[in-house]
C-alpha cells in the first residue's frame, strides 16, 4: 500500500509558472490568429488580381476572335464574288 501523503492531491493554490505559461500560450495564439488573418487578406488580394487579369485576357481574346471572324467573312465574300 502507499503511504499517506504520497498520492494525488488537489491544491487550492495556483503556481505563478502556470499563470505565465497560460498567458504565453494565449498571446502566442493571438499572434497566430492575427498572422492567419493577414495571410488570408493577402491571398484574397492575389485572387482578385488574378481574376482581373483573366478578365482582361478574356476580353482581348474575344476581340481578337471577332477580328478573325470578320476577316474570314470578308475572304468568304471575296471568294464568292470570284466564283460567280
Amino acid at each position: 500500500m502507499s503511504e499517506p501523503g504520497t498520492g494525488w492531491k488537489i491544491d487550492k493554490h495556483i503556481s505563478i509558472g502556470h499563470i505565465i505559461t497560460t498567458l504565453a500560450v494565449a498571446v502566442t495564439a493571438l499572434f497566430w490568429l492575427a498572422n492567419i488573418d493577414k495571410r488570408v487578406e493577402l491571398n484574397t488580394l492575389a485572387i482578385n488580381t488574378a481574376n482581373q487579369r483573366i478578365d482582361r485576357a478574356d476580353t482581348r481574346q474575344n476581340e481578337t476572335l471577332k477580328q478573325i471572324l470578320q476577316r474570314l467573312e470578308s475572304i468568304e465574300t471575296f471568294l464568292r464574288k470570284q466564283n460567280r
